[in-house]
């Protein structure tokens, strides 16, 4: 199993911004990455999962 930094943001964002409305903040993150990263579908996070 692989997981990309784009499916890491998808999954973070809404969970963000719904748990600070529920502390009735607002928050809408977003990723940024720098010049030269590539694109967040190709950065891997994790490959695998560790057996511990």
């Amino acid at each position: 199993m692989q997981i990309t930094l784009k499916e890491l943001s998808d999954w973070v964002t809404p969970r963000v911004a719904r748990d600070a409305l529920q502390d009735g903040r607002e928050q809408h993150p977003r990723l940024v990455l720098g010049a030269g990263v590539g694109a967040p579908e190709s950065f891997i996070v994790e490959w695998g999962v560790a057996a511990r």
